[in-house]
């Protein structure tokens, strides 16, 4: 089985947009299926796309200042399908960063093939970037073929989307060594992406259902909290190194106890327990010294405490 690419059709007419979906699921795509600007633009962050075929006249908000909101954090491919014909609707639309501009009415080999074609150019920038190396990367059940773009479960294909590949490629690629958020979100989605890490969250949710036995207690990628993921060496030893800060406060053992023991009884494996519960007194103590004066006795653990249920 090899890599699924997963395509979002921004199109507010049903009949269109259902006969886009069911010719590319024909064809070996899985699609996902917007109705107007807002939803388009949710559904980007949260389900990451390979793919974007975008039409212009949506009903809330014109395609082409879609293009532009995507282009500021994301180099995802994009396709206009459009019934605008004059020239300069596609130069500009070309301008603000689309792969690929088609006409209405279309034919169905014609956009298969302009599909295929932005997906090719994405595969070729991924062997040309820092993600890219040759050969196989093993470690116990799980191979990344970097040469067939495949990730392998005890011999078998491992159903990926193109982000999710390039995440654990890269991951496999610094295997041993903890990568930060902005280092993935940078390396995957372009270095005009925002630094939001939901978007990196969403795919590794996705990543981990896939790959782990038990994705609260991975045995391939870890999360160092606050910092990003590690991908485990052959041992599945994990080195996690965390800032000192030179400053003694009153009870900070006893937060950083409290705050093990919670994550404990919460379920979390101990070492994840143990990343977490340091994170949070990192946390605590950086808020502790930004306030004037300084909290001298006792950390000012109350507005991280409030920040970790938004």
């Amino acid at each position: 089985m090899k890599i699924r690419d997963k395509v979002l059709i921004v199109e507010d007419e049903q009949n269109i947009k259902n006969f886009m979906s069911t010719i590319l699921a024909a064809n070996g795509f899985d699609t996902l299926m917007a109705g107007s600007a807002k939803e388009a633009l949710s559904m980007i962050s949260s389900h990451c796309p390979d793919l974007i075929i975008l039409d212009l006249g949506l009903p809330d908000m014109d395609g082409m200042e879609v293009l532009k909101q995507v282009r500021a954090w994301s180099s995802v491919p994009v396709i206009v399908v459009s019934a605008r014909t004059h020239e300069g609707d596609k130069v500009a639309a070309l301008d603000l960063g689309a792969d690929d501009y088609i006409e209405k009415p279309f034919g169905t080999s014609e956009l298969l093939a302009r599909i295929r074609t932005a997906i090719r150019h994405t595969r070729t920038g991924l062997d040309n970037d820092s993600i890219a190396q040759s050969g196989k990367y093993t470690v116990r059940d799980l191979t990344i073929d970097y040469d067939k773009h495949h990730v392998l479960m005890r011999g078998e294909d491992v159903h990926l989307t193109l982000n999710e590949f390039k995440i654990v490629a890269l991951l496999g690629k610094y295997a041993g060594k903890v990568l930060t958020y902005d280092f993935l979100i940078r390396e995957i989605w372009g270095p005009k992406a925002k630094a939001d890490n939901q978007i990196l969250r969403v795919n590794m949710a996705n990543i981990r259902r896939k790959i782990e036995k038990n994705p609260a207690q991975p045995e391939y990628i870890f999360t160092e909290t606050g910092i990003g993921y590690l991908a485990r060496l052959d041992g599945g030893i994990r080195l996690v190194l965390r800032p000192f800060v030179e400053l003694t406060l009153h009870g900070a053992g006893d937060v950083f106890t409290s705050a093990l023991c919670g994550e404990l009884l919460c379920g979390k494996a101990p070492m994840d327990a143990l990343d977490s519960a340091a994170d949070f007194c990192d946390r605590c103590i950086h808020e502790t010294v930004k306030r004037q004066p300084w909290h001298w006795y006792g950390l000012a653990f109350e507005p991280v405490l409030k920040g970790n249920h938004v």
